[in-house]
Parts: structure tokens; sequence; C-alpha cells
């Protein structure tokens, strides 16, 4: 350790710009990590949703991702609505506008409310001009335009990132010897947070959480570490008058104190690996590594910064306040029996009280329009087809639900059996009447031809579907009837039935 030392004292303008090539390096390699907003990612295998997502993306790759654009107009008079939901279905990349003007899921206190989907990605250029669009053409109302963007939701704010920033500086200001000391210790620790950052290339990704909150956490983790050296500095300092020799004796013998104490956030931090949500193991590596690198900058970075700026630390001295522990220390020991039974206690209690504390799931970041219109959950729930039997009795179970406000099943959709009148009321709840318009009387001509024996019980939509397909669009006495319109629907249904007609287990 003496060697090193004197290594790092001497040739402290060579390690100075040494680190600094390796900053700017890392520096450079910051934005081509890739940041991760998909928590689902970090799911255990043996979770059932982890599962359940590794089924639906097996099975249904040809589905096409729509992203949701909500936008939310104040005080909009009833009259504009639904030429603003027109209006909203013209522009450019919106694939649909969801908008119903008798319904409180989208008219509630002044504001009105329209669900835009696009097949384009959150932050892609067409997405972006969506917004723009509106911002532009609605530009004299009052509009909040919002996103189920995950990355977004899952990131801490620039604003809470800078309070605990600043915080820590205040304590440090008042708490240092110098006014100068806080700056010295920030620069020292940035390097040591930008070579992190730029390392976490090493990892593949790292999760958007974790590149938002690693940089302070190592900052307030590794901060003491600087505060440890420098006033050992100063001890050294006072029993020589040669401050190289003063900082190589401060190394020497603040290495162990140091280093201890920063292994022991590292262990703890590597504890995080072990967590099933594999999260712990994303911001584990992260920290620890942050760790290790502050440890680096502080034995290298910081002697040399220290010497530079010593007479600069000595102008701008000022008066530590000096907190009297005297009198702690005496009622501490006085009482240490009754404190640790009274620490026991409490550490019990927390004990039974954590395991009462709801645990909450939802990352979403604070919305304006879910304040008004709150967001409505979707659950999906995967079955083998084997099993299609017997889901019909699951799915009535969930509609009898009051917590669930709709269902789409293939057993209460596609698969469900159902008499004229109800199929023509199927049909005018999950297809617009000018994609399929079949009326009821229509319909009883098709159930009477479809069984052929005079009958009309029910039938499934799958079934009517494959029946306009295969019978009736090739009978010439059905096919002179209909009008070109409707044997363009039946084209489609031919294209796409096999996916309507069998879905994947």
């Amino acid at each position: 350790m003496r060697r090193f030392a004197n290594f790092i004292v001497e040739r402290r303008y060579f390690v100075l710009v040494l680190m600094l090539a390796v900053t700017a390096v890392c520096g450079l390699m910051i934005p081509q990590v890739e940041i991760n907003g998909d928590m689902t990612k970090y799911l255990s295998e043996r979770s059932p949703m982890k599962q359940g997502l590794d089924i639906m993306e097996d099975e249904f790759q040809e589905g096409d991702s729509l992203q949701a654009i909500h936008v939310m107009f104040r005080d909009l008079p009833a009259g504009q609505r639904e030429t603003v939901a027109r209006d909203l279905s013209r522009l450019p990349y919106v694939a649909d506008v969801a908008y119903d003007k008798a319904s409180e899921d989208y008219n509630r206190d002044g504001c009105t409310l329209y669900e835009l989907t696009t097949e384009y990605d959150y932050d892609s250029d067409e997405e972006i001009a969506i917004e723009k669009a509106i911002t532009e053409t609605y530009a004299q109302y009052d509009v909040v335009i919002e996103t189920d963007d995950a990355d977004s939701s899952d990131s801490v704010t620039p604003a809470l990132l800078l309070t605990a920033l600043s915080l820590l500086m205040v304590i440090l200001f008042i708490m240092c010897a110098s006014w100068f000391e806080p700056i010295i210790f920030l620069v020292t620790i940035g390097i040591a947070v930008v070579i992190n950052m730029g390392t976490n290339l090493i990892m593949g990704s790292v999760s958007t959480i974790t590149f938002s909150i690693a940089a302070i956490l190592q900052l307030v983790l590794s901060m003491d570490y600087s505060i440890i050296l420098m006033n050992r500095y100063r001890q050294e300092v006072r029993c020589t008058a040669d401050r190289r020799q003063a900082m190589k004796n401060a190394l020497v013998n603040a290495f162990s104190t140091i280093t201890s104490s920063a292994f022991t956030t590292f262990v703890g931090l590597l504890m995080l690996v072990f967590m099933s949500f594999k999260i712990g193991r994303d911001l584990g590596i992260v920290l620890a590594k942050g760790v290790l690198c502050s440890l680096l900058s502080i034995f290298t970075v910081l002697p040399g910064l220290i010497l530079m700026s010593d007479k600069l630390i000595a102008k701008t001295a000022k008066r530590e306040p000096k907190i009297p522990m005297k009198g702690v220390a005496a009622v501490s020991y006085r009482f240490r029996r009754p404190l640790a039974l009274l620490f026991l206690v409490l550490m019990v209690g927390s004990y039974f009280l954590q395991g009462l504390t709801p645990i909450s799931f939802s990352t979403e970041a604070n919305s304006e329009i879910y304040q008004v219109f709150p967001k409505e959950n979707s659950l999906v729930v995967l079955y083998n087809n084997q099993d299609s039997d017997s889901i019909q009795a699951l799915a009535e179970k969930f509609e009898d639900n009051p917590s669930i406000t709709a269902l789409v099943s293939y057993p209460t959709t596609m698969g469900k059996n159902c008499t004229a009148g109800e199929l023509v009321d199927l049909i005018e709840t999950i297809a617009p009447a000018e994609d399929l318009d079949l009326d009821e009387e229509t319909l009883r001509i098709l159930y009477y031809h479809y069984f052929r024996d005079g009958q009309a019980p029910k039938l499934t939509m799958s079934q009517l579907l494959n029946f306009l397909a295969d019978d009736v669009a090739e009978n010439e006495t059905f096919a002179e009837q209909l009008d070109p319109e409707m044997l363009d629907q039946i084209d489609v249904i031919k294209t796409s039935r096999t996916q309507i007609a069998s879905p994947s287990p």
C-alpha cells in the first residue's frame, strides 16, 4: 500500500489525465447502453405472468401491436365532440379513435376523452407527428395529451434527482471545513458515476429504473469515502509540513477504513442479485460496480485534486459545526439495556407490520387524464383449446363480477351460441355496422338454410362467417342478391377466417 500511495502522489498528474481519458471514453459509451423500459423482462421464470407472456409471444406473433394515445379536452362544447372525434380519426398515422358521446367513460366533469390508437411505436417520428398535429390543430383549446409509454412512467423525474442532489450539496456545504471541498468531492464521484454508467454497456441493457436512480444512489453511497480521506489528510497535515507526505500517510492509514466500508456496501448491494424479481440483479450489479468505480476514483483522483487545490481549500476555510455528542453518549450508555430492548421490540413489530403493508405493482406516473377518467386495466387469461368446453363457465363468472367492466373472449363472442336476434346485438357490439351489415330478418333466412331442417336453433358467429364464405357466396341464388360491398366483406372473411375461427392455444 505504501508503494501504491507513493505512485499516486508522485504521479498524480499522469494518473489524473489517465482517469479523465477513461472518463471521456465511458462518457461516449453511455448513449450506446440500451435502456429497457419493459419490466416484464425481469419477471421470474416461475412467474405465471412470465409464462403467460411467453405463450402469447409464441402463439400470437402475427398480431399487430397498437399503441394508445389519450387526448383530453377541457370544456369542449357538446356540439363539437363528435366532429372532433372524426377530425382526429383523419389525422395521419391514426388507426382508430374511440369515443362514445353517451358514456361517462368519455365525458365527465366537463372533460372529453378520446382514445387514439396507432401502429407506430412511442417516440417514433410518426407518433410524435400525431401529437404535434393535435397540438397545432387545437392550439386554442385546453388539451392534454398522454401515452401509455412504459419508459416515461418508470423513470425518476429530473426534478426529483435535482432535489436529492441539492440536499446532498447543502449538507456538505454546512458540514465541511471548506467551501471548496464539496466541489472536489462532487468532481471525484462524478468521474466514478460516468465510468460506471459507461461500463453498463457490458451488461447489454439496463432497466429504466436503474438508469435513472443509479447515479444519485452511487453518489450518496460513496460520498463518505471522500470525507474519510479528507479528514485523514487534515490529521496527517498536523503531523508533517510536507503536504505530499501527508497525503501518502493519509492514503495508507485510511485505506483499511475506506475499503472495509466499501466492502460492506458492495456485498449488501450484491444481495439484490438473489431477488426473484430480476430487477434486483440489474440494480444490484450496477450499484455494486458503482461502489468499485467510486473506490477507484477516490484512491486515484481525489488525492491529486486535494493537493492541487490545497491553497484554494485553505482560502475558503470556514468553521464547521460541532455537534455536541457527549450528552447523547451518556444517555445511550446509561439506558443501554432498555434501549436495546426497545429496538428489539421495534424490530419485531416492524417485521409484522411490513407483512401488512400493501404492495403496489403500478409504476405509472402522475396523470392528469387518469385523475378525471380512472384507468381501466386489462387482464389477459390464457387457456388451452382442449379446455374450451369448460371455459364458457369461467367466462360467465367473469361477466358476473362487478369489478369487471368488459369481457372479450372467444366463448363470449365468436364461439357463443346465439339466436338470430342475439347475434345481431353481438355483431353491433364487436363490429362497426359498415364492416358487417346484417339484420335479424336476413339472419333468420341464413339460419334456416344453414340447418336445412326448418328449425332455427342457436348459431355461433364463427359458424355464421364460415357459412357465408363457403355456402352463401358460392350459391348463385344468394350471390345475385348480395351487393358488391357484401361480397367484398365475404372476401375479407375468407382471408382471415382461419385466425378468427381457430384461435391459438
